[in-house]
């Protein structure tokens, strides 16, 4: 089969060429569009061409198409697929996180975005009754450097995304991974606040150092992707997950609005957390005029 999957992987470097090449006939890009589409519809070894082709010795343009030929094998096959080869690419797609990414500033962002996607399509179908481990290996995924910080964080906001803002899943699928968030929301936020105080102080250490330079960027963009992930969960999630431990994380935020590089994103946290405090007291507001109304009613009917 390897030597079918190279001579199979060479035509789709050369239609993906032919597709992004600006001095190709609209005809021969038709054509290699419609080898492309085909070979994702039908090719039973979708699979290990889509990882041959996500090798970091591919250009961008390769390994995106890669990797959205593994997206599409999980959004239409994932159903029929035989059990070891649901765990062969969930295990490849963790092992592509790990050691098949670039550095942080150096990885093109279509690429983490695209690897995000199929990870959160997984975790659609397989969570938490068939990997009741993903966030704890998620968690573990992400030790291991800023890329892979950067990926579980575009992940979990997607998740998030998906499942509660845009609703994308079928009713009890959505509940069911709605509800799994909900139980294991201390957990969540946990992570999430203590990645960003974590990239955030190695960030102040290093930024004042010109030779430090791109390590200090590197951490700056975790800390920037944990707000925008925060902010994607603060919408919705239980107050006190935001004010926990005497309000530490209102109390972080706050304190990055004097850091130039990251005051723009903790000031949309902290704007989201306010309007929902004003909503609540709104809310308290109007459900007190009512009982005030209902009172008053009441009073004048004794009257009668």
């Amino acid at each position: 089969m390897a030597e079918q999957v190279n001579t199979l992987c060479d035509q789709l470097i050369k239609a993906v060429n032919v597709m992004m090449d600006m001095n190709s006939s609209q005809r021969y890009r038709l054509e290699a569009l419609k080898f492309c589409e085909e070979f994702k519809e039908k090719c039973a070894i979708c699979i290990p061409c889509g990882l041959k082709l996500t090798d970091q010795s591919q250009p961008p343009i390769v390994r995106h198409f890669g990797l959205q030929v593994l997206e599409h094998c999980v959004k239409f096959r994932w159903n029929t697929m035989q059990q070891r080869d649901k765990v062969y690419l969930k295990n490849n797609i963790m092992g592509f996180v790990s050691k098949g990414t670039k550095n942080i500033l150096e990885e093109e962002s279509h690429i983490k975005d695209v690897v995000a996607r199929i990870m959160v399509e997984m975790i659609k179908r397989e969570w938490p009754q068939h990997w009741p481990e993903m966030l704890r290996e998620l968690e573990t995924l992400s030790l291991q450097g800023e890329t892979q910080s950067e990926i579980v964080l575009l992940i979990l906001l997607r998740l998030a995304e998906d499942v509660v803002t845009f609703q994308t899943l079928p009713t009890q699928r959505r509940r069911d991974i709605q509800q799994s968030l909900t139980y294991n929301m201390e957990k969540i936020f946990a992570f999430l606040q203590n990645t960003l105080q974590q990239s955030v102080n190695k960030y102040r250490r290093l930024k004042g150092d010109a030779t430090q330079e791109a390590k200090a960027k590197g951490h700056c963009r975790v800390g920037i992707v944990a707000l925008n992930t925060l902010a994607g969960y603060m919408d919705w999630v239980a107050m006190s997950h935001i004010t926990a431990d005497n309000c530490k994380l209102l109390e972080m935020l706050c304190l990055l609005l004097n850091e130039p590089e990251l005051q723009l994103e903790a000031a949309e946290c902290l704007l989201i957390a306010v309007s929902r405090k004003v909503r609540f007291f709104f809310t308290l507001c109007n459900a007190l005029i009512v009982l005030d109304s209902i009172i008053v009613l009441v009073y004048f009917l004794q009257l009668l």
